[in-house]
């Protein structure tokens, strides 16, 4: 399903028309939500200029235990149903799980917010496990970071 709607551009105020979801390239690809199409050009030539700064990573991490991240889990989901059942709209990152071809094993996985020590930091637990036995293997942790482009220093994603 295609959704498409006229808006005004913050800065021309002149009105266009703006692809909201579905397939680009339908009759028209622009899909901003605040500049028309020339506004929008304008701006990324001009900052096409100026380097980014900082980006976001994920990095291996052996700062916490696989017993932490279920803890954190099981606290957020939680949460997430109290919210939910109080009829409030709850989001939620996931994660795709990976699956043997074989299928003797399966992935586990999830994104966790820190607590405690940890409380501003945001890790990604994954593990294998077989059909007979829930025994975590192969278990591999990453902490989601901010890096500084200019001096290569890393710190601890922060959501704003």
């Amino acid at each position: 399903m295609t959704m498409e709607r006229y808006k005004r551009c913050w800065h021309c105020r002149s009105e266009y028309l703006c692809l909201t979801s579905g397939e680009r390239g339908y009759h028209t690809s622009h899909s901003n939500d605040r500049y028309c199409e020339d506004c929008d050009a304008a701006i990324k030539a001009a900052l096409a200029e100026v380097p980014r700064k900082f980006e976001c990573d994920w990095v291996d991490t052996t700062d916490v235990t696989l017993e932490q991240c279920l803890a954190w889990k099981r606290d957020g989901d939680e949460a997430r149903a109290k919210a939910r059942a109080e009829g409030k709209i709850v989001g939620e990152r996931i994660t795709a799980p990976l699956f043997d071809l074989t299928g003797e094993r399966r992935e586990r996985q999830g994104i966790v917010y820190g607590r405690d020590k940890f409380k501003g930091r945001t890790f990604e637990f994954r593990y294998w496990v077989t059909p007979d036995d829930d025994t975590p293997t192969d278990v591999t942790f990453r902490e989601e970071v901010e890096r500084n482009l200019e001096t290569g220093a890393t710190l601890p994603w922060r959501r704003l």
